[in-house]
């Protein structure tokens, strides 16, 4: 979509966007300011002039960064593009990228659009449950390898969520990488010198009072007891509450802490969401964020959760494995004919 340049009446600018779609844009003159939803530049012929964003709409007013054009954004986005590429509304951290040939696309900057994602360095990854571990698919801890070559745990107890306040999880993603804290984002990362798995623990309020279940409608909070290596200095902080777009990291103020709900799934798996908001990926990248969006509250990322201990030198570190995978007449999730 070629940017318009276009002057007089007031315009309703496209507003919704996902990995920031395309957006009309119009040219505006010199002296360009913002306020809100309105620019107000000085045309040509001398006469100053405005155009604005919907006043009931969710997004405002961005400008180019050579501030020759203007676009409706949602809060927080930047204008990005050319008119002779196209025009989108990216996120923090976010550049476009991409040819007339692919298409383009809102990538993290230092990646390219090649069509399909966003494209970076190729990593290995693993199937059927396993995870990357000093460089070969190997099952997690707690769980054994089959003939077909899946992992499973043994099943015991009664049927529930399994998850609870208080204890300590690993999240491994489709990719077969753990959730882990890496340049201030939260995203699927192999293990490295300066890399680790958030050690994650869900908590119902500020105090996070262990022993309680975690269900659906559970508005859980969750707290990363792993700081960044080497020194460690961010431990147990909250994973925050970016939106949009916008990458989620960690915060040590509660206020920002993003509220969440987790459902089981089938073969291990959970589902994790939004309270109120859906949970997707941030965009098209070999090793995407994710953010909070409210335009798709049935959106949710699917992990496989491991009880980890919290604290590493526990003695009743040695009953966890007891728990299995707590889950009933369990789904045979093999590929078997």
């Amino acid at each position: 979509m070629r940017g318009l340049s276009l002057l007089g009446l007031t315009v309703l600018l496209q507003s919704h966007l996902t990995y920031g779609e395309p957006v009309n844009a119009r040219e505006v003159g010199d002296k360009a300011s913002i306020e809100g939803r309105k620019v107000t530049y000085q045309g040509e012929d001398g006469f100053w002039e405005s155009f604005s964003c919907n006043p009931n709409g969710d997004t405002v007013m961005s400008l180019s960064s050579d501030k020759k054009y203007a676009a409706c954004c949602p809060t927080g986005n930047t204008l990005q593009g050319s008119p002779d590429t196209e025009w989108h509304c990216c996120a923090t951290g976010h550049e476009l990228t991409g040819s007339e040939d692919v298409g383009f696309e809102c990538c993290v900057k230092g990646s390219t659009f090649d069509g399909e994602e966003c494209k970076r360095d190729k990593k290995k990854t693993c199937e059927n449950g396993k995870v990357l571990i000093d460089g070969e698919c190997q099952c997690p801890d707690g769980k054994e390898e089959l003939e077909d070559g899946t992992c499973e745990a043994e099943a015991e107890g009664e049927c529930e969520s399994g998850v609870e306040t208080g204890k300590c999880y690993f999240f491994t993603g489709r990719s077969g990488e753990h959730l882990s804290f890496n340049r201030n984002q939260y995203s699927e990362h192999a293990q490295s010198k300066y890399i680790r798995p958030g050690k994650f623990q869900f908590c119902l309020d500020e105090e996070c009072k262990g022993g309680l279940p975690v269900d659906p409608s559970s508005k859980a909070y969750i707290k990363d007891l792993h700081g960044r290596l080497p020194a460690g200095g961010d431990a147990g902080q909250w994973v925050a509450d970016q939106k949009n777009g916008a990458h989620i990291g960690k915060t040590p103020d509660f206020s920002k802490a993003g509220e969440f709900s987790i459902t089981k799934w089938p073969c291990g798996k959970y589902c994790l969401t939004g309270f109120t908001e859906g949970l997707r990926q941030a965009c098209p990248d070999g090793n995407p964020g994710i953010t909070l969006d409210g335009r798709v509250p049935d959106s949710c990322i699917e992990f496989e959760l491991t009880e980890v201990p919290c604290d590493i030198r526990a003695a009743e570190n040695n009953c966890i494995w007891k728990n299995g995978d707590q889950c009933c007449n369990k789904l045979d999730c093999s590929n078997k004919a």
